[in-house]
């Protein structure tokens, strides 16, 4: 797999034909991108730290099991694509 990245050649190309033919352009940033992602297959996480969740659960007992993606898992970027 791989991303869909622009090289600086492409981007250059691309705003002088901006220049030249007048087009107008536009800007769009994915927010949350990674998070909006589907999970594939099930994922768990270790309690973090400080949070308390009742009484008889723990760290050493329990886990999160998680329906979004979060950043910093080795696939988001790709699920994401």
């Amino acid at each position: 797999m791989h991303s869909p990245v622009l090289t600086w050649v492409a981007i250059r190309l691309i705003l002088v034909l901006v220049m030249v033919y007048q087009w107008n352009t536009l800007i769009v940033n994915f927010v949350l991108a990674y998070p909006q992602a589907p999970i594939e297959g099930n994922l768990y996480m270790k309690l973090p730290q400080g949070v308390t969740l009742g009484k008889g659960i723990s760290r050493s007992t329990h886990a999160l099991h998680l329906s979004k993606n979060i950043y910093g898992l080795k696939q988001v970027g790709q699920v994401w694509n």
